[in-house]
């Protein structure tokens, strides 16, 4: 192309060595005689990796930010907590292209999943043991840090028996947030796939931040619904005491 078009031409070419991959901007200039014929051309490779790595990091936090911000467009009118849960799951599950997402309480030794998004495969609800679907990672949900898995079916971690249930559900790797408040664990924000997935350390952000947002929002809308009714109660109260006699519980 260079010696046709008689211009540099330029492309980009990523390139694997022992110490990994590169990336390197390639630039070839075609020389000619004094005839007009393309006698030599000159290479020159420019290693670009860093600012490509830079560049891919900028748009993926770009566009967690628009996420974040859609979620916030979207939870910001919603007064029932469970639709609040309802659509940051549906949200979520349709941003990362995943096939399911729960979010679930955790009361003493047992999770009750309230609500779920799937995709291509079964329903999940309903409560369970903590350590129904990975007893061996139970210290690590304790610990409160943030449990991926890349492939349930070569996973050391898991049991052959955990094994069989998560693929039965549909689950081929997950990644699972979990929610302490006040020194204990209170809920968990999972994210699955019916495949294999390597879960990048910014969708590990992403989910952590989506449920802490979730929280914030259904937390808000409990006190507003709770606040509401105290109001609606003392307007009764009121009313009632025009009427000369009344009496309140509370």
């Amino acid at each position: 192309d260079a010696v046709r078009s008689g211009r540099t031409v330029r492309w980009k070419e990523v390139s694997t060595y022992p110490a990994g991959q590169r990336t390197g901007e390639v630039a070839v200039t075609p020389l000619y005689d004094a005839r007009g014929i393309a006698t030599h051309l000159v290479g020159v490779v420019h290693d670009i990796t860093g600012r490509e790595h830079l560049e891919q990091t900028l748009h993926v936090r770009e566009e967690r930010l628009a996420f974040l911000l859609r979620l916030n467009d979207a939870l910001r009118p919603l007064r029932d907590p469970v639709e609040i849960q309802n659509v940051t799951v549906r949200l979520l599950g349709e941003h990362l292209g995943v096939n399911r997402v729960t979010y679930s309480v955790v009361e003493g030794d047992e999770f009750i999943v309230t609500t779920s998004y799937e995709r291509n495969v079964p329903p999940f609800r309903g409560r369970f043991s903590i350590g129904s679907f990975g007893s061996t990672l139970i210290h690590e949900y304790r610990r409160g840090e943030p449990v991926t898995c890349s492939d349930v079916r070569t996973d050391p971690r898991l049991k052959d028996a955990d094994r069989a249930k998560l693929l039965a559900l549909g689950s081929g790797a997950f990644l699972r947030a979990l929610l302490h408040k006040e020194g204990h664990w209170v809920a968990t924000f999972g994210v699955n796939t019916a495949t294999p997935r390597d879960w990048t350390r910014d969708e590990v952000t992403l989910v952590q931040e989506t449920a802490e947002h979730m929280w914030s929002a259904a937390e808000r809308a409990s006190t507003e619904a709770a606040l509401r009714e105290h109001a609606q109660r003392l307007r009764g109260v009121l009313n009632a005491s025009h009427a000369g006699w009344w009496a309140l519980n509370i």
